[in-house]
Parts: structure tokens; sequence; C-alpha cells
């Protein structure tokens, strides 16, 4: 909320609106008479959200409208995620936030580590693996790493889905009226 007064002052409008269905975070609208930020109401996470509001602030210094995705193929995208991460998390407190010693000595911060590290940051995991990535306090691919191991296995397809109950109930209903 104080990232977002803070904003707000410097004269950018701040909205918590639905955004679809889609990875969608954000949405920024570059105007010279009205600039605009949009953060989706579905994220309940204060530190997703503010690393959201402050990844979109990146798109409006870049004088551009954007929509947060985060795309890594994406310069801008890259960008401001970059900027958010720098932003939110200096090199100080990322260090002060670990054991000493742990980090650049012993390998990447084990999940627990980690996760105690992003609630006294005030940031997902994901976000920290990124900015330790970023500060050369873990290998490349870090990042990568722990998002695959915080993803939820995807279920398997089986064959039909929804268009094979529709073809189904089709056929029974046809059978019983014939």
């Amino acid at each position: 909320m104080r990232w977002r007064l803070l904003i707000e002052e410097m004269g950018v409008a701040v909205y918590i609106e639905p955004l679809g269905k889609d990875d969608t975070r954000g949405a920024s609208i570059f105007s010279n008479d009205f600039p605009a930020i949009i953060i989706d109401q579905k994220e309940k996470l204060p530190g997703v959200r503010s690393f959201t509001l402050i990844h979109e602030l990146g798109h409006l210094l870049l004088r551009h409208s954007g929509i947060s995705n985060f795309d890594p193929r994406n310069v801008v995208e890259r960008f401001c995620n970059r900027f958010a991460a720098a932003f939110l998390l200096p090199v100080e407190a990322v260090e002060a936030a670990f054991p000493k010693n742990l980090l650049g000595t012993k390998g990447e911060p084990e999940m627990s580590i980690l996760s105690a590290a992003s609630n006294k940051l005030c940031v997902t995991i994901p976000q920290l693996a990124l900015r330790l990535e970023e500060l050369k306090l873990a290998k490349p691919g870090y990042f990568n790493q722990i998002v695959r191991v915080l993803a939820p296995p995807k279920p398997k397809k089986r064959g039909g889905g929804w268009a094979r109950i529709q073809v189904c109930l089709s056929i029974a209903i046809w059978s019983s009226v014939a």
C-alpha cells in the first residue's frame, strides 16, 4: 500500500481490477496526461502485487505501455522484471536476509532457507531466486530450477476431455429420442 501511495503521489493512477484468465498480473498505460497502472485483483500476495506495481512503473519510466506476463523472451519485460527486483531487493537487503556466509560459498540456498529469506523480504520465492541469480549469488538457471520445483504438476491428459463428453452425451440423447 505504501508503494502504491508513493506512486500515486507521482501522478500515476493505480487500479486493482480483474485482468482475465491468463497469466497477466498487471498492465500499464503510458500517457503524458494520465499514466496508469492496473494490478490484477486476483493476486492476493502482497509481494507479488508490489513486484507487479514496480514492474509496471518500469514500463512507465521507459515511457511506454505494457502488459506483464513474465515472458523471458521479451527484452522490455526482462528489463522491467530486473528493475523491479533491483528496486525491491537491493543487494544489502538480500545478503542480510540469509544466514552469514551462506551466499556465494556453499552453492544455492535450500528451499527452506530461501523461503525464510523471501518471508523476511516480503517477496515471493521465485522473485528472490531471480534476484540471487542476477546478483551472481546463484548459478545461471537457478531461477528456472526453483520455478520448476514450485510449479504444480500438470495433470495428464486423457483422451477426449470435454469434447468427448459432449459427443457421448449428444449420441446418448439422440439415441433416446430416435
